[in-house]
This record gives structure tokens, C-alpha cells and sequence, in this order.
């Protein structure tokens, strides 16, 4: 805001901007740029900025999974509300389109991306999927992994950490212990 304080109940001067992101759409696209074969599992709308995410996601070298556009809702957006100086006030996240996305759907799309990508792929789930579609996709690529037929990667966001250490029998307050045995794996 231009006046470094939000007035409530009325509109404020400042300035807007929009920016292709996401956790996972911008870690497949860093990949991507630095030489790595990269498939991006996520979702957008069936709108104009779901058309722009796709294009421009494509246009840096990420292979993105189908189905890609989904008729559950609307692209996810996240809206940042900043201070004059840059910090921020406050946001508003929408990912439903994302956690709208079963385990059984993103079981199916890791197995589509080992049929397709092979060993030398990374496979990038999005950051927003629910504990038990991370779960599912990570067991299906852990099972792959373990046959040969390729590597995943994978990023969990800390939402959704504690509910999939949980889920997978694991104390979220060992999490240290087990962040030392899975690099040792």
C-alpha cells in the first residue's frame, strides 16, 4: 500500500501484479531451467489464468502430467497483501482445484510419469495436495524406485508434514531422526 497502512472498509491506492507461481510449478521450473527432465502432477481451472499457468509452465521446459485442467473449480491464486516496504500484511491462499486431487488420481499420475520419464525424469508433486494424495504418490514412486524403473522427487509442504509423518506411523516429533535416516537411505 502506498500509504504504508491498510485503511479498512474502504479501497486503498497501491499497486497490483501477477506472477506464474506455486511451490511446486516454481521448483519444476528451476529444475527444468538447469537441464533437468521435469514433470509437474498438479491442476489448474479451465479459465484464462489456467491456460497462462500451462503455457508458461510448458514455455520453461516442464512436462506437465494429464489431466492438468480440472472442472473442479477455479485456478489456485494466492494474494498477497504487502506493506509499502514489502512486508507482508496479510494473504488469501485458494488451492481447492489443487486438494481436489484424490490419492487414487495422483497414484495414477506417478505411474504415468515413471511410464513416460523413465529413470531419468524428477517428478515434482504440488506443494498443495492433500496428506493422503502426497502419501499415496510417494508410496507409488517409493515402490517404482525400489523396482528400478526410476527416481522421484517430491516436495511436502509443512501443512501437510505432520499429517503424513502421522499417516505413515511416524512420530512428527522425531522428525529429525527420521530427516537423518532418509538421507543415509
Amino acid at each position: 500500500f502506498k500509504q504504508g497502512k491498510l485503511d479498512e472498509g474502504t479501497s486503498n491506492p497501491g499497486s497490483a501484479s501477477l506472477h506464474l507461481g506455486g511451490v511446486g510449478r516454481n521448483i519444476a521450473e528451476c529444475a527444468a531451467r538447469l537441464g533437468s527432465h521435469v514433470a509437474l502432477s498438479s491442476s489448474v481451472g479451465k479459465d484464462s489464468l489456467g491456460q497462462t499457468a500451462r503455457l508458461g509452465t510448458e514455455a520453461a521446459g516442464v512436462h506437465i502430467l494429464d489431466p492438468f485442467e480440472s472442472d473442479s473449480g477455479e485456478t489456485a491464486s494466492y494474494t498477497a497483501l504487502l506493506h509499502g516496504d514489502g512486508e507482508m500484511m496479510s494473504a488469501v491462499a485458494d488451492s481447492a482445484v489443487i486438494e481436489a486431487i484424490s490419492p487414487e488420481e495422483a497414484e495414477s499420475r506417478v505411474r504415468s510419469a515413471m511410464a513416460q520419464d523413465g529413470a531419468d525424469g524428477l517428478l515434482v508433486l504440488d506443494a498443495g495436495l492433500t496428506p493422503d494424495a502426497i502419501l499415496m504418490a510417494c508410496a507409488t514412486a517409493a515402490e517404482a524406485a525400489v523396482r528400478g524403473e526410476g527416481v522421484v522427487s517430491h516436495a511436502v509442504p509443512p501443512r501437510s508434514l505432520e499429517a503424513l509423518m502421522r499417516s505413515a506411523g511416524i512420530d512428527p516429533s522425531q522428525q529429525a531422526k527420521w530427516d537423518e535416516d532418509t538421507q543415509q537411505m
